[in-house]
């Protein structure tokens, strides 16, 4: 399915950043200390964007892959743009009979093979980092306890950490975030260009939390499933009644 036409190009943000820095609109008559000023407030703004803050992190970061263990080896990269997990347990396909494995950290797992060479179907792993270089920047790998005897492919969720916008490509999060992404670079360009914070800092600071009140919106639950009553109760025994929520809000009547 194509993305909605609204949703704003790196084209568009680069022609918007140049207007605001009173540059012309059009990239063959920037110079080339022009094109890296505007290319630097995109990316710090993207990447402004993408933290978000508050504690918040974007629905549309989540993924999911599917690792395939080799038997004898205790170790699996993880993908190049692997950020950080998005679950404490990595599940297994609905066919397999297998239970979740739970992520604990690489000290106790490194305890547990201090005492045992113990080999079988993981039940516990943990992420570390596997190098961490100028040359190939970090990279990630999980542990497995016990080790691995044979094939085995849990699902893993995990928050990407993406790469820049590129030419021909779309900022992530899609266009109900295109105007904070938006407000993100002018706020960039500003304090490259003033060396202070200014209008739209401000504006990028209102339309950030109005597109982290909407993810948060989209991530609640519609409804909190049944729920026991004292006021239900009859013959000795409760009976549910179904309560709806409104953006995580319970009736209490």
């Amino acid at each position: 399915m194509a993305e909605s036409t609204l949703t704003l190009t790196y084209v568009e943000l680069r022609e918007t950043i140049a207007r605001f820095l009173q540059y012309s609109r059009t990239p063959a008559d920037w110079s080339t200390e022009q094109a890296a000023e505007i290319n630097a407030a995109l990316d710090a703004g993207y990447r402004r964007f993408l933290r978000a803050g508050d504690g918040h992190a974007w629905s549309f970061l989540n993924t999911t892959t599917t690792l395939t263990t080799v038997a004898d080896q205790s170790e699996n990269e993880l993908p190049d743009n692997f950020g950080w997990m998005g679950s404490q347990f990595l599940t297994y396909p609905p066919t397999t009979a297998f239970p979740a494995v739970r992520i604990t950290n690489s000290t106790l797992i490194l305890g547990k093979r201090q005492f045992s060479e113990r080999t079988g179907r993981p039940v516990e792993a943990a992420i570390r980092i596997k190098t961490a270089v100028a040359a190939s920047g970090t990279r990630w790998e999980i542990m497995w306890w016990p080790t691995p005897d044979a094939v085995y492919t849990p699902n893993l969720i995990y928050v990407v950490a993406p790469d820049a916008v590129d030419s021909g490509e779309l900022p992530i999060g899609g266009m109900y975030h295109s105007e904070t992404v938006k407000e993100a670079c002018l706020a960039a360009a500003e304090n490259l260009e003033e060396d202070e914070a200014g209008l739209h800092e401000g504006l990028f600071k209102e339309r950030l939390a109005e597109s982290i009140r909407l993810d948060r919106r989209y991530q609640s639950p519609r409804n909190l499933g049944s729920l026991p009553s004292m006021s239900a109760r009859e013959g000795g025994h409760f009976h549910p009644i179904r309560f709806s929520s409104y953006e995580g809000t319970v009736p209490t009547d």
